[in-house]
């Protein structure tokens, strides 16, 4: 697929208005969006079919720093939990959290150290790659095949220190065939330094996952939702309506590059001066980022189908990088997951000014959270059938289009 662009000149932000659907997108089709998607069981039905089969981030690998530690995922929604452990050799892996003997499960849940993996059933231990190490009165059984009762592996992989798993038995696709373009175009940026720290919530959000999703997929909303708490942050007179700089398709994952105003600094960038001098952090960006080499950029939005969405930046906003990822639970119920990083602060300026721009990211995000729920509602009373996109929300025509093509594929495996 070839990679459409556009782009706000830099000299003539004056006509940022002059962004218009051209040849580029024409494979995305045209006309209103059509609501039944946000609104269907059974296209969630479909959709689940679609998260069983594609790569999906489940978390950092520092957050699996030292050999013993582990992380639970539990996608209630796929009926699945999936433990991953670092092991001493320093590989991660992925097992299903199913207990070879009676199916239990093996851990309940969050993150921690250990040694080894027991099933608190009847204790059968299996170490942290998952190979069966202990049962309890084995001479009881019929001989018993040990490596093939180890814990059933997960598919997993590694990308810019971002960990995915595949679920499928196959994966169609290695995690650099599924990342495609967007695989290469971010080396460079030092995910590794600037994630030393990290601070993460979450939320019960009653409202579809891709209403959620769609949220942090265009800055149309900026303005109206944030205009007190990022007061002429993303616009100016020069960009009104603060349209994104520029704004590529890439597969079925895309970025968009958010604007900053330069002819204003309200606090929230100037809080950054804390944590790096100028307010930025002191390595050159990936050609990728900033692509349209504006001084109006803040930051990149990267969106890695179908939930994730990371957004890095030179420190101009909230800090290094931060993340969401969008977790369906039902049809209308979805946990949003939002992580913020930081390199590892030096001075208790450092210290105070990644804690400002914590809560501050948190607070900015549950202005748009607070609408969404109500939107959920509006949508499911059926008044609406369709809803029209302007131009600068591109990025969710994208996304509903490649989810059609992704269910139609599963469809026909």
């Amino acid at each position: 697929m070839t990679t459409p662009t556009t782009r706000i000149p830099d000299s003539s932000l004056d006509e940022a208005a002059a962004i218009r659907w051209d040849e580029r997108y024409a494979h995305l089709g045209s006309g209103p969006l059509p609501a039944e998607p946000y609104m269907s069981a059974e296209y969630f039905e479909a959709e689940k079919t679609v998260f069983r089969r594609t790569w999906l981030n489940v978390a950092r690998v520092e957050e699996l720093r030292d050999p013993g530690d582990y992380v639970v995922v539990d996608l209630d929604f796929l009926g699945q939990s999936v433990i991953l452990t670092r092991t001493a050799d320093g590989a991660i892996h992925a097992v299903h959290n199913v207990c070879s003997h009676r199916g239990n499960r093996m851990l309940c849940g969050g993150t921690g150290n250990t040694r080894s993996l027991g099933c608190r059933y009847h204790g059968w231990t299996y170490g942290l790659d998952g190979e069966l190490r202990y049962v309890p009165d084995e001479e009881s059984f019929e001989p018993l095949d040990r490596a093939a009762l180890a814990l059933t592996p997960v598919h997993v992989d590694t990308w810019q220190g971002f960990v995915f798993i595949n679920l499928a038995r196959t994966p169609a696709q290695t995690l650099t065939e599924f990342l495609g373009p967007m695989v290469d175009d971010l080396d460079g940026y030092p995910f590794d330094e600037v994630s030393r720290s990290s601070y993460w919530w979450s939320a019960e959000i009653p409202a579809n996952w891709k209403l959620v999703r769609d949220a942090f997929l265009e800055t149309y909303h900026v303005r109206f939702v944030h205009g007190r708490s990022l007061p002429r942050g993303a616009w100016g007179t020069s960009n009104p309506w603060a349209h994104g700089l520029d704004y590529r398709l890439l597969g079925r994952h895309s970025r968009y590059d958010v604007p900053g105003n330069p002819e204003f600094r309200p606090t929230f960038m100037a809080g950054t001066s804390f944590v790096h001098s100028g307010g930025l952090m002191d390595f050159e960006l990936p050609e990728a980022m900033n692509a349209s080499k504006s001084p109006w950029w803040l930051q990149d939005v990267n969106f890695v189908f179908p939930n994730l969405i990371f957004d890095p930046s030179q420190g101009q906003l909230f800090g290094s990088y931060y993340s969401y990822n969008f977790w369906p639970i039902t049809q209308g119920r979805t946990r949003f997951v939002m992580k913020s990083y930081f390199p590892e602060p030096k001075t208790a300026g450092q210290r105070a000014a990644q804690e400002y721009g914590k809560v501050l990211l948190r607070d900015t995000v549950l202005e748009d959270l607070s609408l969404i729920a109500g939107q959920h509602t509006a949508v499911m009373s059926g008044v609406k059938t369709e809803f029209p996109l302007n131009a600068t929300e591109v990025l969710i025509r994208h996304c509903a289009v490649t989810m059609d093509e992704a269910i139609r594929e599963a469809g026909d495996e």
